[in-house]
């Protein structure tokens, strides 16, 4: 009896760890463990983290391959079919909800000038930064969008 005790005592341990553990995902296991550290990687970066002001800053109309926020900054990444026709529809999105835009740039033709175009906005509280990609050599075409906070 004496060498049960041990092994119930570790079997309901066991048993206690899976069924804590069982409660949630292990996409929810790192989404907190993240979080924890600073790091906002909701759906492990397959959606908008939730404390990303939404009310505030339009996003493209484009397909989410990843996100992350972190210090109150967050950075998506998008697919873009055609980037200076998406790069424009955000534009005009962003301007529509009272952000100005700041500088503008269009290397797409340049490949050494790093074959991409985008633009700088900023609003009341944010700055967005945009530069979508034509395709290159290891990715396809994407739309990078950084969105942090108005310093000062």
């Amino acid at each position: 009896m004496r060498q049960r005790r041990p092994l119930l005592a570790g079997l309901a341990l066991v048993v206690t760890l899976l069924v804590g553990v069982g409660c949630t995902t292990p996409e929810e296991q790192v989404d907190k463990a993240l979080k924890n550290s600073g790091i906002e990687l909701d759906g492990l970066g397959k959606s908008v983290p939730a404390s990303f002001p939404k009310d505030q800053v339009a996003l493209p109309a484009l397909r989410l391959e990843t996100a992350v926020g972190t210090g109150g900054q967050y950075v998506f990444r998008y697919t873009s079919p055609d980037p200076a026709a998406d790069v424009a529809a955000y534009e005009q999105a962003l301007r529509s909800s009272g952000f100005t835009i700041d500088q503008t740039f269009d290397h797409l033709a340049d490949p050494a000038s790093g074959g991409n175009v985008g633009f700088i906005a900023t609003g009341p509280r944010w700055s967005v930064t945009v530069s979508a990609f034509a395709k290159g050599a290891v990715d396809g075409l994407y739309m990078g969008v950084v969105v942090a906070p108005v310093s000062g």
